[in-house]
């Protein structure tokens, strides 16, 4: 895809003689260079934007940035690093034209490295504008060239590169290791860099040792903001800006499970919206403070209402679209931007990827996008490739009973018109259980972490493959990374009280049986002053037999069922005497991290109940039918 995404910029930063103040590690300067300007030794003119004035990489990466007017800036230990990593986006087969006076270190990167990987290089005079149109070729991905300021280079008009490049739908990039920004800044002549797509193919293993055909994995996190629906956000702005329904200064509005949000947001932020973004109330908090880091308005919805409902997180986008002027809903269920994108990128670098000989294709279905546009794609290269569709139990897509689920971001209580069931030659579904399961294994036997939405992929993809011979090749698209699902399918706990994993109980922790029972950082609890009536009320009002008496945050005692019988047998007036007269000695403490174990321990020797203290804290109370309702459940969800 072209058009200039994100601007990389400048590569290797390099600062004087004297050592760093923190490291005592001294930075050769590139003499000919100016990284600022001084109108006398030590004497800034302008910003100083070397690495000894910006202590943190995320304020270099900002410097930068401004500096360079670009969107985003990637900072890297040197330059051959920087332009390593520009190369990896490219694979084998691409054509690259450079400049014939280029530094001999980058050349010979070229020429014994990248070589080897079945890159091909042509060298001309960038000088000379028509030269460098001439040497473009169907198979030329990308230009690139250096600012002219080192001795042995020529003049080079970026400007005039940058049409010719962007004309033949090339992308262009400029090496502004020798030049200061104050005296060129590249990506204000026209200089891009392609970031979106062209995500690898990750062959599995050892999770798929036991199968016959080849399994490939699509893994779709490395799109700049970590999901496939990178991919829809470009299509869908792009083509709105085409049409003119979307004007500077608009507003994005949009439902979305989260990832098309975040593609949205990245968007937003560099072409200059607001954005609204309406998600169901099951999306995790992970993925609600990405898109708020974004800058984006987030407004959560139930979601047990029925989808014709107002309230719904459809309804609710909708009216928002009507009420707020200059508004756009992007619409990623019915907008054939979305296949479109799939169609155009995402088949075809399947195809290359495995050089036409994919035979399988498999997806989880949500807006049908992904299906329908790679499907579509795939077929009009080779009708008999088979296009699988992974649903999720509950969705009504492949055509099963309606009902909850938990994998995010797949299956839909209604068929959007971004799917084109005409292209899936089966349908495979799978549960929340199973999707989580396989997307937890390949994490420990494969080493990717991702969503639970690939896990369901690929749990249809492995249950398909059962079936395939040796001679297949399936390739299976994962959406996203797991690091938006770190607390939740990740998390053992999560997992528990969700009724996918049993806790043994010899590895429960206090802590974790306190948040199995939904009381962590609940506690219940009396002060001195209160009356022994009051202590009566609340062990009826919450069903307990036992709190503790808390005073200044720290527990000073303990009062039970049995003390408010002792003090009434005595004749005590029970509104009248206050507990700091009749409490019983504090209850013992634990720190929560302590095994279930030695709880137990503690209940076994008299104690009816134990404090759990975190940090410092009481932090909730476990009592003997806590710990017997556990251990009767077998360290299930209670």
């Amino acid at each position: 895809m072209s058009g200039r995404k994100y601007g990389f910029a400048t590569r290797a930063i390099h600062h004087g003689q004297e050592p760093d103040f923190l490291t005592g590690a001294v930075n050769v300067p590139i003499y000919l260079s100016s990284t600022y300007q001084q109108e006398s030794i030590g004497i800034h003119k302008g910003h100083e934007y070397a690495r000894l004035t910006n202590p943190t990489r995320d304020a270099l990466e900002k410097n930068l940035c401004y500096l360079e007017t670009g969107t985003s800036a990637h900072v890297f230990g040197s330059g051959m690093a920087a332009i390593t990593a520009l190369f990896t986006m490219m694979k084998s087969g691409d054509h690259v034209v450079c400049s014939d006076n280029m530094y001999g270190g980058t050349s010979r990167l070229f020429d014994r490295v990248l070589r080897q990987y079945g890159l091909t290089f042509s060298y001309v005079d960038t000088s000379d504008i028509s030269r460098v149109a001439d040497a473009i070729t169907p198979q030329t991905k990308l230009v690139h060239i250096e600012t002219p300021t080192n001795p042995m280079m020529g003049i080079t008009d970026i400007q005039g590169v940058a049409d010719v490049c962007h004309a033949r739908e090339v992308e262009l990039s400029v090496d502004n290791t020798f030049l200061s920004p104050y005296l060129q800044q590249p990506l204000t002549l026209g200089a891009d860099i392609e970031a979106i797509g062209n995500t690898p193919l990750i062959r599995l293993n050892r999770i798929t040792a036991d199968l016959s055909p080849q399994v490939f994995a699509k893994v779709e996190f490395l799109n700049p903001d970590g999901s496939t629906k990178d991919r829809v956000a470009l299509s869908m702005v792009l083509n709105a800006e085409q049409r003119g329904v979307l004007q500077p200064g608009g507003t994005i509005i949009e439902a979305t499970a989260g990832n098309t949000g975040l593609g949205l947001a990245v968007v937003a932020a560099v072409r200059g919206y607001r954005c609204i973004f309406v998600l169901p109330d099951k999306m995790s908090e992970d993925k609600v403070r990405l898109l708020r880091a974004y800058g984006a308005e987030v407004v959560i919805t139930p979601t047990n209402v029925p989808p014709d409902s107002p309230e719904s997180y459809n309804g609710v986008a909708d009216r928002l679209a009507r009420e707020i002027e200059g508004a756009w809903r992007a619409g990623q269920f019915h907008n054939l931007a979305n296949p479109q994108a799939h169609y155009e990128q995402t088949g075809p670098e399947i195809w290359d990827q495995t050089d036409g000989r994919v035979t399988v294709f498999v997806a989880a279905a949500g807006t049908g996008g992904t299906l329908s546009g790679i499907g579509r794609y795939l077929k009009e290269k080779n009708p008999t490739i088979r296009v699988i569709g992974a649903d999720i139990e509950g969705s009504v897509l492949s055509g099963g009973k309606p009902g909850p689920w938990k994998v995010e971001g797949i299956g839909e209580d209604f068929v959007p018109s971004t799917l084109n069931a005409q292209v899936i030659d089966e349908w495979i579904r799978v549960n929340d259980a199973e999707s989580f399961s396989t997307a937890r294994q390949v994490a420990r036997q494969e080493g990717i972490l991702l969503g639970g939405s690939s896990g369901t992929c690929l749990t249809a993809a492995f249950r398909y493959a059962a079936s395939c011979s040796p001679e297949d090749l399936i390739v299976a698209l994962c959406p996203d990374t797991g690091r938006n699902y770190l607390s939740k399918m990740y998390d053992e706990l999560w997992m528990a009280q969700n009724g996918f994993i049993d806790l043994p109980p010899e590895k429960t922790t206090a802590g974790d049986l306190l948040t199995l029972l939904g009381r962590e950082g609940k506690l219940i609890y009396l002060l001195p002053d209160d009356s022994l009536q009051s202590a009566a009320e609340s062990f009826r009002e919450n069903e307990i037999s036992q709190l503790p008496v808390v005073e200044n945050g720290r527990m000073i005692g303990a009062v039970q069922e049995i003390t408010i019988v002792h003090a009434l047998h005595r004749g005590l007036v029970s509104d009248k005497v206050p507990l700091r007269e009749v409490m019983a000695r504090s209850m013992p403490q634990l720190d929560y991290r302590v095994l279930l174990e030695e709880v137990y321990r503690i209940l076994l020797a008299g104690n009816p109940a134990v404090m759990i203290v975190r940090d410092g804290r009481l932090h909730g109370l476990i009592t003997r039918s806590d710990l017997m309702e556990f251990y009767e459940r077998g360290g299930k969800y209670l």
